[in-house]
């Protein structure tokens, strides 16, 4: 009727709308619950705790996520011949050992007390990466983890360290030695006083 009030939500739509309130009431109590178990999991933000499991669940599927499937199935182009391990091996001992250990380990002062962990790059959960998912990795890094960006490496650098990583679970003296030699040498630290002397 010309003139009267507009009628109130119906029975139905009160019902919808409380139901939609409830669900999101729902949610934002397990948002919270989940928030307060990480943190207990957690321990603490401290580098030196261990990823928790959901963490490791969402680092990995991110990384597969940002992986193009064109990247993901990529074959090394590069034979395993002596000279392309030895040479990946160099390559590896003068930028990854640092980090990753002569031996792939991660058992370094500085693997080992990152969050997360560096990779023991001889164990599956490196050696049944792809080709190219190891490639995109280096080429790439890996954000919020201690794993840099290597873009201004040549493609044959970065196949030749595919390489040599497939090899660190059998890695011979020769390999051994070649990252060895390729470690770069730590500066001698100044003594108090020494400036003074140089000039």
């Amino acid at each position: 009727m010309p003139g009267s009030l507009p009628e109130g939500p119906s029975s139905v739509d009160r019902r919808r709308r409380a139901i939609a309130i409830a669900l999101l009431c729902l949610l934002l109590l397990i948002a919270v619950v989940s928030g307060w178990m990480w943190l207990r999991d957690a321990g603490s933000f401290s580098a030196s705790a261990k990823p928790t499991a959901v963490e490791s669940f969402l680092a990995h599927w991110a990384r597969r996520l940002a992986t193009p499937k064109q990247v993901e199935e990529m074959k090394n182009p590069l034979p395993a011949t002596e000279a392309n391990i030895l040479a990946g091996a160099a390559h590896y001992g003068d930028h990854c050992a640092i980090c990753h250990d002569e031996n792939g380990s991660g058992q370094t002062d500085f693997g080992k007390n990152m969050y997360p962990k560096v990779p023991d790059l001889r164990l599956q959960g490196t050696q049944h990466l792809s080709d190219g998912d190891l490639f995109a990795i280096i080429h790439n890094g890996v954000r919020l983890s201690g794993m840099p960006a290597f873009p201004d490496h040549t493609d044959p650098e970065i196949w030749q360290m595919v390489l040599l990583i497939r090899q660190m679970p059998h890695l011979t003296p020769q390999e051994q030695q070649a990252i060895h030699a390729a470690e770069p040498v730590p500066a001698e630290p100044h003594h108090p006083g020494e400036m003074e002397h140089m000039h």
